[in-house]
C-alpha cells in the first residue's frame, strides 16, 4: 500500500510500465553499446539502487525486460553517511549527488548561455582590440616587402635574360668545340690508318706499268699475313707466234716486279704452259704473291716486352 496515494501496490505496477518499458529500452541499447565498445565483452549483473530500489518485484521485472540479472543493491551504506543531523533520512536520497561526485571527471557547468555568450564577446573585443594594430603592422610590413621584391625580381628577370643568352652562347662554343675535337681526332686516325697501310693507287698503278702486255689479270687476291700485307695475282698469259715466248713473258714479268719499290718480296706460286693444241686460247697462266712495302705500325708496348 503506497499511503500518500492510497493505492494498494498491486495496482501500481501497470502504472508503471510505460516508464518500465522507457528504462528497459534505454538498459538495452546501453547493454549493446557497452558489449560493442569493451572488446565483446557482456554484462552479466545489473544493480538497482535508490530510493525506488526496494520495490518488491522491480529487479525482477526490469531483469525479464533486460535479458540479465538484476539485483537490488545497498552500495551508498558502505561508502557514505549522512551525519548525526540526518540519521533519519535515507541515503538513498543522495544516491545521483554521491555518484555524480564520485564518477563524474567534473562539476556540471551551470552558468547560464547568455551569461557564457556575454563572456565570449567580450574575449572578442578585447582579442580585436589587441590584436588589430599588430595585424596593421604586419600588413604594412608585408606591402613593403612584397614592394622590395616586385623591383628585385624586375632586375632580376633582366639579369636572368642576360645570363640566358650567355648560356646559349657558351653551349654553342661547347658544342663546336666538341665537333672539332671530334673531327680532328677522326682526322688523326685516318692519317695514321693511311701511314700504316700501302698506297692502293700507286700499287695499282705500278703494276699496271710493269706487266707485260701478254698478261691479262684474273684475281686479286689481299691477305693480311704476321710480316705484313699480301697481295695474290692470277693471270693469262697470251702469246703471238711473232712475240714473246711464254717463259720469257713470265721472267721479265718477275724482274720488273722484283725491281719496284712498292714490293719488298716477290715469288712465283705456279707458272703453267697449256698445251699448243688448239684447246685453250691462252698460252699459260701463272700466280705470283707480293709482299707489299709499306710503313707499318709500330707493335704496342707489352708486344715489344
Amino acid at each position: 500500500m503506497v499511503d500518500s496515494l492510497g493505492i494498494p501496490g498491486g495496482k501500481l505496477y501497470p502504472l508503471l510500465e510505460p516508464t518500465m518499458q522507457k528504462i528497459s529500452q534505454q538498459l538495452t541499447q546501453w547493454l549493446t553499446f557497452a558489449a560493442t565498445t569493451e572488446g565483446g565483452l557482456k554484462v552479466v549483473n545489473l544493480n538497482i539502487t535508490g530510493l525506488g530500489s526496494r520495490m518488491r518485484g522491480l529487479a525482477e521485472a526490469i531483469g525479464q525486460r533486460a535479458n540479465v540479472k538484476t539485483a537490488s543493491w545497498e552500495w551508498l551504506e558502505d561508502i557514505a553517511s549522512t551525519g548525526n543531523a540526518a540519521n533519519e533520512m535515507s541515503i538513498n536520497l543522495y544516491a545521483a549527488a554521491i555518484s555524480a561526485v564520485r564518477h563524474r571527471r567534473q562539476l556540471p557547468d551551470l552558468v547560464p548561455q547568455e551569461v557564457k555568450k556575454s563572456w565570449r564577446l567580450r574575449r572578442i573585443r578585447r582579442s580585436t582590440a589587441i590584436i588589430s594594430p599588430i595585424v596593421a603592422t604586419v600588413v604594412l610590413g608585408f606591402t613593403f616587402l612584397f614592394n622590395q621584391v616586385r623591383n628585385y625580381t624586375k632586375s632580376t628577370l633582366g639579369a636572368q635574360q642576360a645570363l640566358s643568352n650567355i648560356q646559349t652562347v657558351v653551349d654553342a662554343n661547347a658544342k663546336w668545340e666538341a665537333e672539332e675535337l671530334r673531327v680532328s681526332e677522326l682526322k688523326g686516325t685516318l692519317d695514321a690508318f693511311a701511314l700504316t697501310t700501302p698506297a692502293w693507287e700507286g700499287l695499282f698503278k705500278e703494276m699496271s706499268r710493269l706487266f707485260a702486255s701478254e698478261l691479262r689479270v684474273t684475281r686479286y687476291v689481299v691477305a693480311s699475313e704476321a710480316d705484313g700485307i699480301h697481295l695474290r695475282i692470277d693471270a693469262n698469259v697470251y702469246t703471238t707466234p711473232t712475240g714473246r715466248d711464254f717463259d720469257e713473258v713470265v721472267e721479265q714479268t718477275l724482274l720488273a716486279l722484283d725491281r719496284s719499290p712498292f714490293l719488298a718480296r716477290v715469288q712465283l706460286i705456279n707458272s703453267t704452259r697449256f698445251p699448243a693444241d688448239g684447246s685453250h686460247v691462252e698460252t699459260g697462266a701463272m700466280s705470283i704473291n707480293l709482299e707489299l712495302a709499306y710503313l707499318r705500325p709500330k707493335p704496342p708496348v707489352e708486344d715489344q716486352l
